[in-house]
């Protein structure tokens, strides 16, 4: 087993695994199934969730009567975290009274999603600093018109968040991006040596699965990697070696692992994630915590320094 990782002095902390479970909800359905399925994860697993919230469910002219409907709170409990998750799509774009930019997409077929849904593959970092202010401003209202707490962690729509635009989110209070994730997260997906892979390796070049949070200088903004990517992007062979590459790293330095799943597809691949921890907490030699996306702070690099894992 090999790979890079990165080493440094940290603040005082538990030895051992932290895990850090995020689910982006994507601004594209509200299915009965597939929060039925968040709940009954939430039920047997009994531990802290990030939810990074797209308000564009709002804004959605097929959706937003439902998405008033639901009791959010059924399925995002005491305890989780509320995130804010954003795509540049049309509906949410023009509602925010921002000029809406059709390209350039993280797809190299384009942005492939019709109707309502256009925009939705569309980089965030396409808009200028003042739009994306107006963007992320008008999603902070719809949280509050909503009675949703005020997040504090942001992470961009197919991680296409620009860390030279973090003084944007500084200045909309926001503590944390979690939108940097390593290229190789997407091997063997359907993005494999697609525009999106390429792209991630240009904005997070040095971005690993073993990357642990840090600051960029410059900013007050914490980067917590999403260092395993979705699990919607798992081969049944990469839930094995994630557990594997995890464990052996939490057995001589603490670490953090970041996972995201996503609301839409929670029927799908949250089993995945299931067999994961079950991998995970089956071992009883590795001290396990899990832990929101606001408390990642004690795993921050401070001095960086590359080292490998022995083959």
């Amino acid at each position: 087993m090999g790979g890079a990782y990165l080493l440094g002095k940290r603040r005082p902390m538990l030895s051992g695994l932290g895990i850090q479970i995020t689910i982006d909800w994507e601004g594209l359905s509200l299915q009965s199934q597939s929060l039925e399925r968040l709940q009954s994860f939430r039920q047997r697993w009994q531990v802290p969730i990030t939810h990074f919230m797209n308000p564009a469910y709002f804004t959605h002219p097929l959706l937003q009567g439902r998405a008033k409907e639901i009791r959010f709170r059924d399925v995002i409990v005491p305890g989780d975290q509320w995130g804010l998750h954003l795509h540049g799509t049309k509906h949410f774009v023009d509602a925010a009274g921002v000029s809406f930019q059709s390209s350039p997409s993280f797809s190299g077929r384009g942005d492939g999603n019709p109707g309502f849904d256009r925009g939705h593959e569309v980089m965030l970092h396409t808009y200028d600093d003042r739009g994306l202010h107006r963007l992320l401003a008008f999603a902070l209202r719809i949280f509050r018109e909503q009675g949703f707490p005020r997040p504090l962690a942001f992470r961009a729509g197919g991680w296409m968040m620009n860390p030279q635009q973090f003084s944007v989110l500084e200045a909309l209070g926001f503590q944390i991006d979690s939108s940097a994730a390593p290229a190789g997260s997407l091997d063997g997906s359907c993005w494999e040596r697609d525009q999106l892979q390429r792209l991630l390796s240009i904005l997070w070049p040095q971005v690993t699965e073993f990357s642990q949070p840090y600051t960029t200088e410059g900013s007050s903004v914490l980067e917590v990697p999403n260092n395993l990517g979705a699990i919607d992007y798992w081969t049944d062979e990469g839930v094995l070696l994630h557990a594997k590459r995890a464990l052996a790293v939490a057995h001589t330095q603490p670490h953090l692992i970041v996972i995201t799943g996503h609301q839409e597809t929670a029927i799908e691949h949250l089993d995945k994630l299931d067999r994961f921890l079950e991998l995970v907490l089956s071992q009883t030699d590795v001290a396990v915590e899990f832990l929101t996306s606001g408390e990642s702070q004690k795993y921050t690099v401070t001095e960086e320094s590359s080292v490998r894992l022995s083959s």
